[in-house]
């Protein structure tokens, strides 16, 4: 099945067919559809840096010894953690979107309209 409006406005090369498989739920028998949403992601990377650090000169300690060479490695190599995943457990992200859509984060949303430079005021 083609878009018209994408016909319309020309918007797309070629539309082609494509068979795939629909997911139904186990209880309902309904089609389980994405729901595409916001990904927020910490960079872990800069998190890692000073934790890196701290063993590297000495003020974290491993016992044994050989877990550094572990942590290290899995330090040195660490990806941008996806925390969009944790609303599904219940854990906020402190982070608000101002009238003019401008996103700001902080400890609670009181806080920005209080700074000396404030992203909105209500």
């Amino acid at each position: 099945m083609s878009s018209p409006i994408l016909k319309r406005k020309a918007c797309s090369t070629k539309i082609e067919d494509h068979a795939h498989t629909v997911p139904y739920g186990d209880r309902g028998g309904v089609p389980i559809e994405p729901y595409l949403t916001v990904q927020w992601y910490v960079d872990a990377e800069t998190l890692a840096k000073p934790a890196i650090a701290a063993v590297e000169d000495g003020r974290t300690k491993f016992v044994p010894e050989n877990w550094s060479k572990t942590y290290f490695e899995w330090m040195r190599n660490i990806q941008p953690w996806c925390i969009s995943r944790q609303l599904w457990w219940g854990h906020r992200i402190p982070a608000w979107y101002g009238p003019d859509g401008e996103i700001f984060v902080a400890n609670d949303e009181a806080r920005p309209s209080e700074s000396p430079r404030p992203l909105w005021r209500r």
